[in-house]
């Protein structure tokens, strides 16, 4: 059974992982080489011998990735961060700039949500319990949330939006955020996606609406150009949504490393 501390969520192990990184956020955020969506502290657009960059954030907070990391040093850098004792994956970086605002414009002018349910967005003002359902849903099919405090937009710029039934139920959500400094050359790209969905309600495109309603609030709201996300390379079924949000298959990878001595079996997403 996972265990909720405060808004966090998870096991002791993911608490743990997703508190560390905001700690050691807080003395790395106005370094422009780094980014943070909430959960892992990222080192951006790295050459191979930053594998060892990577390394330090994982044994200093438990977990610590690359993005725009280059497809062919991708191999090599997992092996170097094996060497050290880490657990270290590999997801394909899809990225979409104007392809995935037009893709999200287009659709959500033809695609609507099933009259059952409503379209949230989480703030401040949103009751626990709902955000608690965020938490929970994202979990059981694989994607590790963030706190409550980026879920609710307050520690991280972007959103996160769920779609809820008439019974207070957590259908479906998706989150995007801004994540890297303003100097960066990503400043306004977002970690687009951690999209879920209940099985049971699958088909109905609702987590292609709620994917597109994320990439249109970034854009208005928050000047956002760019949406990146990282999928394993057999998950067929998640590639497919990006694809048809403009989102697709780049030349960069994004590889993600958890310390196993520190936080046991905390994991990253599917």
């Amino acid at each position: 059974m996972s265990n909720q501390v405060g808004e966090y969520f998870g096991s002791p192990a993911d608490v743990e992982l997703t508190r560390r990184a905001e700690l050691l956020w807080s003395l790395l955020k106005n370094d422009a080489r780094f980014g943070f969506f909430g959960r892992l502290i990222f080192l951006n657009d790295p050459g191979e011998q930053d594998a060892a960059v990577v390394a330090a954030l994982a044994k200093t907070a438990g977990s610590g990735g690359a993005q725009f990391c280059r497809a062919e040093i991708a191999d090599n850098f997992c092996h170097a961060l094996t060497q050290q004792g880490l657990n270290a994956s590999r997801y394909e970086q899809m990225w979409g700039t104007d392809g995935a605002i037009e893709a999200s414009r287009q659709i959500l002018q033809s695609v609507e949500l099933p009259e059952d349910l409503t379209f949230i967005r989480l703030t401040g003002d949103t009751s626990p319990e709902l955000v608690a359902g965020v938490g929970a849903l994202s979990m059981t099919y694989g994607v590790m949330p963030v706190g409550g405090q980026a879920l609710r937009g307050k520690s991280v710029r972007g959103v996160c939006l769920a779609a809820v039934d008439r019974g207070g139920e957590v259908i479906s959500t998706a989150s995007a955020h801004i994540c890297n400094h303003a100097t960066s050359r990503f400043a306004t790209d977002a970690f687009w996606g951690k999209l879920a969905t209940k099985e049971d309600r699958r088909g109905q495109r609702i987590g292609l609406w709620l994917g597109a309603k994320a990439i249109e609030i970034m854009v208005e709201d928050f000047g956002a150009t760019g949406f990146f996300t990282g999928v394993k390379a057999e998950n067929a079924s998640s590639m497919k949504l990006c694809q048809r949000l403009g989102v697709l298959r780049s030349d960069y990878t994004i590889v993600a490393s958890i310390d196993p001595t520190a936080l046991g079996a905390a994991s990253f997403t599917r």
